[in-house]
């Protein structure tokens, strides 16, 4: 099943640290890696002085990953791959010492504008794991220029936590079953690996995802990142047959946010193939859970257009204008297509 994720208050209880937590580093950066040279620098540019420690296991490169990563303090452990990301990424845990974990992807870079009084943060919290806004930047020639998810990244040290999954791995079903706390904050990760078509990378995933869904139909997360990955392919049938069965008969199961980025999936799947009426019941679905998804409420005016509701497409275009999130989708392209609804409405 989909974990959910019970968030707990985000009061800071005050705490001192026990002796032995005083001897330990507060921070640990944890990540695993293969041929990374062209992320890596970047990665730890923007987190070496944010962590007291930084372990890099590596599992396999054959390029210039090590040394950059030793370059910049390290600790660099080789890993034979497995076929397991929750494997190796637990192989990490096992060499950390600090009292928390950081978990970074190389081609991610942390925003430490964002991150300003962690350590007291992570001194005082009784929280065990933290979320973080994980922002997923697209290509210059996507609809949208990026898409926030919000992923525990940062929890605690302790041997019980231990990370599940062969691909898109989780942290956070193994908190919650040891009655842990995850807690809301502000912190932000960029991720700029969507905005290389990587299809390597997805077609590894694919093949992973794909033999863990034929031994365990009944997990739902993989069988949702599946679909993404074959969404990500251009499998378009494919990845909306998976979500639409999802959708059908398993949407309860999912928590909130990924149900509201499931029916999200579907609009833009079935605008992709104009089917018109089936985008709008989707995205209605998708903007009625969030009215702050943007994208959804977007793709539901395209669709309004096609099908000759111009009036409430350039509504919902009007909203969005107001929401100001040109972050996410540029104004430009909100504003011609106010300025077709106007002209459709003046032919009327």
């Amino acid at each position: 099943m989909i974990w959910p994720l019970p968030i707990c208050s985000s009061s800071i209880r005050n705490r001192e640290p026990s002796m032995s937590e005083k001897e330990q580093p507060l921070l640990s950066l944890c990540m695993i890696v293969k041929d990374e040279e062209q992320w890596l620098e970047a990665c730890l540019q923007s987190v070496h002085q944010t962590v007291d420690e930084m372990i890099v296991v590596d599992t396999g490169s054959k390029d210039a990953t090590a040394d950059i990563a030793l370059r910049y303090g390290a600790k660099v452990y080789h890993h034979y791959w497995k076929n397991d990301f929750a494997e190796a990424r637990n192989r990490a845990l096992e060499l950390a010492k600090g009292r928390w974990i950081l978990h970074l992807d190389a081609d991610e870079q942390w925003d430490s504008a964002a991150a300003n009084g962690l350590p007291g943060i992570l001194s005082a919290t009784d929280a065990d794991g933290i979320l973080v806004q994980v922002r997923n930047w697209h290509p210059r020639d996507d609809m949208v220029r990026y898409l926030d998810s919000p992923q525990v990244r940062l929890f605690r040290n302790l041997p019980t936590f231990r990370y599940e999954g062969r691909v898109h791995e989780q942290i956070a079903p193994s908190i919650q079953r040891h009655s842990g706390k995850i807690q809301n904050s502000d912190l932000l990760i960029h991720h700029y690996g969507y905005q290389q078509n990587n299809r390597s990378k997805a077609r590894r995933n694919l093949t992973i995802l794909e033999e863990q869904a034929r031994k365990h139909p009944e997990d739902l997360f993989t069988r949702y990142k599946l679909a993404e990955t074959c969404k990500a392919l251009g499998e378009n049938e494919r990845a909306r047959n998976i979500f639409k069965e999802i959708a059908d008969n398993e949407i309860n199961k999912l928590n909130s946010d990924m149900a509201e980025n499931l029916y999200m999936r579907l609009a833009q799947l079935e605008l992709a193939e104009n089917h018109f009426e089936n985008t709008i019941r989707y995205a209605e679905k998708s903007f009625g859970m969030n009215r702050e998804n943007v994208l959804s409420e977007y793709l539901l005016s395209i669709a309004c257009i096609y099908t000759g509701q111009s009036e409430r497409a350039m509504n919902h275009l009007q909203h969005i204008l107001q929401e100001d999130r040109q972050d996410v989708i540029d104004r430009q392209d909100v504003e011609k297509l106010i300025s077709v609804c106007r002209h459709t409405m003046e032919d009327l």
